[in-house]
């Protein structure tokens, strides 16, 4: 039996390949997909995601992204992102504080584990993923502690089990040419 913390919102242990399954069954809304040639471009999208979730958090959003958050949100929104080494998640990242910690000097979090950025009206907690080898790390680091803020997790891949009923998908994808495809979704699930 574990005696600690709870987790902050409903949690759903499951295998590994359960979570996968479970996954790709998941409603996903496709938000936006764009073809990223510079930092800039990826910096842009990840600004356009941070007004969204400002707007998501004001109550001021499209009507069924906003009812499916008042529905199943009961934490501030989380970003999963996924994608290759140096495909852009950090410069993605960097793009949503403009917006939520625009004093934010970003960083990517690899060896700290996670970043807090201070913001108005919310915090932005970057978190990366890559060391964690399961729900006890997630215990040893706090994870289910920061629930005040705006989580922009890397590596999500590593963590489905953890992934609450609502949250946004980032995908970044290699492009044959210069660039990368990158994909941002709405997750739900009842």
């Amino acid at each position: 039996m574990r005696i600690g913390r709870q987790p902050i919102y409903r949690h759903y242990p499951v295998t590994s390949a359960e979570s996968i399954e479970r996954r790709d069954s998941m409603p996903e809304i496709i938000i936006k997909k764009m073809h990223s040639q510079t930092e800039r471009d990826t910096q842009a999208l990840g600004a356009e995601l941070g007004k969204r979730i400002l707007s998501l958090i004001g109550g001021s959003t499209e009507p069924n992204e906003q009812d499916a958050y008042n529905r199943l949100g009961d934490r501030t929104p989380l970003v999963a992102m996924y994608g290759e080494l140096g495909s852009g998640k950090t410069v993605f990242i960097r793009g949503m504080a403009s917006v939520l910690a625009p004093k934010a000097h970003v960083q990517s979090p690899s060896y700290t584990i996670v970043n807090e950025y201070r913001g108005e009206p919310v915090d932005l907690c970057h978190f990366d993923m890559y060391r964690i080898s399961g729900e006890d790390d997630l215990y040893s680091i706090g994870f289910y502690d920061y629930s005040d803020c705006v989580m922009a997790i890397e590596w999500s891949e590593r963590i489905p089990y953890a992934l609450p009923p609502f949250y946004y998908k980032v995908e970044f994808a290699p492009y044959s040419g210069d660039g990368r495809d990158i994909t941002v979704s709405l997750i739900t699930r009842e």
